[in-house]
């Protein structure tokens, strides 16, 4: 690992991470409202905003237990974030509303942040909510920010211990 301290290192490439999304996510929203035609408000994308930032610390902590798998396997690990990802993405209604899913993998889509993230942008930019008819989902975002960023920390603490032990930070070649 670099000569920093982890929380300096965690929170650093995480904040790169998040402005980085957020730009890709203003050129793409940007695209499709030229190619489509789509009206967006101003206050919508304002919004949309808000709740992409509160969001975007729930998806740190997630990064953090994500970070962990290519930490302890160098080969294998960064695909298996791929399998985290679509994971998160099946179970969030991405492509399809939630309610298709198996009933069983519906608490699982109430524990993801992406749900609620999902929601909150449509509702923004579709049906122009406020930010007062997306606080139930934005304190739910805040909410699992407050536990996903300390669990994450405490994970990657716990996995980077492991692999100092095993010598798998160790690269050759």
């Amino acid at each position: 690992m670099a000569p920093v301290r982890r929380l300096t290192f965690l929170l650093g490439t995480s904040a790169w991470a998040v402005l980085h999304g957020l730009w890709r996510t203003a050129v793409v929203l940007l695209a499709l409202a030229l190619f489509f035609h789509l009206p967006l408000a101003p206050g919508g994308l304002g919004v949309a905003l808000v709740v992409l930032m509160v969001s975007s610390l729930s998806f740190i902590g997630l990064g953090m237990v994500a970070a962990v798998l290519p930490l302890l396997s160098p080969e294998k690990g960064a695909q298996a974030t791929h399998i985290v990802q679509g994971v998160l993405l099946l179970i969030s209604g991405v492509s399809y509303s939630v309610t298709a899913l198996p009933g069983w993998l519906w608490p699982l889509s109430a524990l993801s942040p992406a749900t609620y993230t999902l929601r909150g942008v449509r509702s923004a930019l579709l049906d122009h909510a406020s930010p007062a008819q997306l606080a139930p989902d934005l304190l739910r975002l805040g909410w699992c920010a407050l536990v996903a960023i300390p669990l994450g920390y405490a994970v990657f603490a716990l996995a980077e211990r492991h692999a100092l032990r095993r010598g798998l930070l160790k690269r050759n070649g």
